[in-house]
């Protein structure tokens, strides 16, 4: 089961002002669904567009890590691990990963 629906991610945005978790979301998901990017598969490219959202979130928005484990049903732990894997795959400048940057924009 996913962690939010559409509604409830727009109500968690109209409190958080500064930036759409949705559009953080949808920037990243590139070919893929909404269900993709929040769900639990371990594929490379949904694993690496999750971990870009998660950043984007962190990043451009206040909600805390707990908020942002909520959104993707997952505890602020692998939130926290999801920003590490995001800062060592910055420095290796995997392939894949620089590409779903590239997209991002």
């Amino acid at each position: 089961m996913l962690g939010l629906t559409i509604n409830q991610i727009a109500l968690i945005d109209a409190k958080k002002q500064e930036f759409s978790v949705k559009e953080c979301i949808s920037r990243v998901a590139y070919k893929m669904g909404l269900h993709d990017i929040l769900g639990t598969c371990r594929e490379k490219e949904y694993v690496t567009a999750r971990i870009i959202a998660i950043y984007l979130i962190r990043k451009n928005t206040r909600m805390n890590l707990k908020e942002i484990g909520h959104v993707f049903n997952r505890d602020h732990s692998t939130i926290i691990y999801n920003l590490r894997q995001y800062d060592a795959l910055t420095q290796t400048k995997d392939k894949y990963f620089m590409d779903c940057l590239n997209r991002v924009g």
